[in-house]
């Protein structure tokens, strides 16, 4: 009965937690971003922005407050969960008050420098494995797709991703059992991790046995059915409590030799919040008090007469708040560009060939792309030459600095990836092969050496070539984006967003001038589409590769999808318009 109780506890203060969390307390700390945002003086944090914004003393005290807010709200959840299941395993039935102040009695535990350490466990490793346990205010982190897709672009790179996923699961491992430890003996993360070590030595491998099975519905279930189903919905709303309910089985298990838990504190938070809920209660009263008689001294004089009843007013005041519904709903997908196809860029040309290679983007043309996005830079002789990196490790296994080579050097090198071969072009080659056969995203990089502008030469050779209105300009760097914008507005350009601290409003967007933004798909939500679309921008989505996630972005109006197999993604969307 009293496990029975601590369920149906956990159940209700999961949901009108979540609730709170999603009402109150994301709003607030995007409030604290756009605060510390406007404090420091920046109008938005972009790209390269980022690392200044974060630097300043405003903006590294802004990540340390969120930080910390982080993990008491995580914290915070996470105790309260653990104090009902371990009240309930000892069939002791308890109040959600009770549990809520029980909680907050543990906070002590927080008050050491090791917190910081928790921070990255709790804030950081439990979210990135996403295994199961999730906090309402993250739920995961991972790694950006765009990352991981680099890093597998290397040989061997799966390897590498591959040992960063065992070691954190040995580390979560590991201290599996200090959370329940801080916990319930209200002890400083340092020692609880010192004690979930002694507690598990000789038991770690039947310890990952048993959490993987009961985190096994979390990781198998919920990709398979979809995140957005009912079924993967309930599955993920219990994981949670179940998989803390095994943690912490398996403490009390291996706790029998050791000293029971230190409850002593559970209590005095219980007389604290009498005293403050009376002192509260009385004040809330007094202030209800003085605004009733400013009321009333108000409008003594100017409120003679009892107000006539008029049904016309409440008529109003009961459609108003609908038509503002409909209205917001309306301009949340307003679309102007509704009434054109979703473009499908082939990234770097396609996988079916080395990168930025002419077979690549041959590849591309024959997988029906809309465009293919290139990268170019500056060869030491000045020459526009399509290639993404700098340094040339990645491509040849060797390190050969793109701006040390003439072009006619750098189009002798033999380059490889996933079993291809090709060879550097310029953007000229490029664009006589591409003419009239497909449209090209050129999309501008710097390398530090530049003796000459790169745009004053991608340009001229785009239009030597006729291929005017087959080309758009973009690129990370806002300096060359304006710069090109100025010179010449002629150009359809877009601005590739890589991070970004806070939101941006519609007229933040609308005052870039650029055609298009172009985001990491991580970065992707219904209100930003929107934004973008309010401020009359199309919005681009890199680098989408999963057929889920194409679809998602399909539905949600993305103008454009970049990705590296575009005959899959043009499937899709010609499938979704079908049905």
């Amino acid at each position: 009965m009293a496990l029975g109780n601590a369920m149906t506890n956990i159940i209700i203060f999961e949901a009108f937690y979540k609730l709170i969390v999603f009402l109150l307390v994301k709003p607030m700390l995007k409030g604290i971003v756009q605060l510390f945002r406007e404090i420091s003086g920046y109008n938005m944090v972009l790209n390269g922005d980022i690392f200044g914004f974060l630097t300043n003393i405003f903006g590294f005290i802004m990540l340390m407050l969120l930080l910390m807010l982080g993990v008491i709200f995580i914290y915070f959840e996470f105790a309260v969960i653990l104090i009902f299941l371990a009240k309930g395993s000892k069939n002791i039935k308890i109040t959600i008050g009770y549990g809520i102040r029980a909680a907050i009695s543990t906070f002590p535990s927080l008050r050491h420098i090791s917190t910081i350490r928790f921070a990255v466990y709790g804030v950081g490793l439990i979210p990135y494995l996403n295994i199961g346990i999730h906090s309402s205010l993250l739920p995961e982190v991972s790694i950006p797709n765009f990352i991981t897709g680099e890093i597998l672009k290397y040989n061997g790179g799966w390897i590498l991703l591959f040992m960063l996923v065992v070691a954190a699961l040995f580390i979560f491992l590991k201290l599996i059992l200090s959370l329940p430890i801080m916990v319930l003996e209200q002890c400083s993360f340092a020692q609880s991790v010192k004690r979930s070590a002694l507690l598990e030595k000789g038991h770690i491998f039947k310890i990952a046995a048993v959490v993987f099975v009961a985190a096994s519905p979390a990781i198998f279930l919920i990709p398979a059915l979809g995140a957005d189903t009912l079924v993967a919905s309930i599955i993920d709303f219990f994981s949670t409590p179940i998989i803390l309910a095994i943690i912490l089985g398996i403490y009390l298990q291996l706790n029998k030799d050791i000293p029971e838990i230190n409850e002593n504190n559970f209590e005095i938070i219980e007389h604290r919040f009498m005293a403050y809920k009376a002192k509260l209660a009385q004040a809330i009263s007094s202030l209800g008090a003085l605004i009733k008689g400013a009321v009333s001294f108000v409008y003594r004089e100017k409120l003679p007469q009892p107000i006539k009843k008029r049904p016309y007013i409440l008529l109003i005041l009961l459609i108003a708040p609908i038509i503002c519904v409909f209205v917001s709903i309306g301009q949340y997908y307003y679309n102007p560009f509704s009434e054109m196809p979703c473009i499908v860029v082939g990234h770097r040309g396609s996988v079916a060939g080395v990168e930025n290679s002419v077979h690549a983007i041959e590849s591309a043309i024959e997988q029906g792309a809309d465009y293919a996005e290139i990268d170019i830079l500056l060869s030491q002789d000045n020459i526009p030459v399509v290639v993404h990196d700098s340094n040339l490790f990645r491509l040849t296994g060797k390190g050969i600095n793109v701006y040390e080579q003439t072009a006619d050097k750098l189009t002798s090198i033999l380059i490889e990836q996933n079993g291809y071969k090709g060879h550097i072009s310029t953007l000229d080659e490029i664009c006589k092969m591409a003419n009239d056969k497909i449209g090209l995203f050129i999309e501008l990089k710097s390398h530090g050496y530049e003796e000459e502008s790169i745009i004053e030469r991608a340009v001229e050779i785009v239009r030597q070539n006729g291929m005017e209105e087959m080309c758009m300009f973009q690129s990370s760097e806002m300096a060359l984006m304006q710069e090109l914008h100025e010179k010449y507005p002629e150009f359809g350009t877009g601005y590739i967003i890589i991070g970004k601290i806070g939101g941006l409003s519609a007229n933040q967007i609308r005052d870039m001038p650029f055609d298009i933004l172009a985001f990491e798909e991580a970065a992707i939500t219904q209100p930003l589409i929107s934004s973008c679309h309010r401020a009359g921008k199309q919005i681009y989505v890199w680098t989408v590769n999963e057929t889920s996630q194409i679809e998602k972005l399909y539905q949600m109006q993305v103008d454009g999808i970049v990705t590296d197999f575009p005959q899959k993604a043009k499937e899709i969307i010609s499938r979704s318009d079908i049905t």
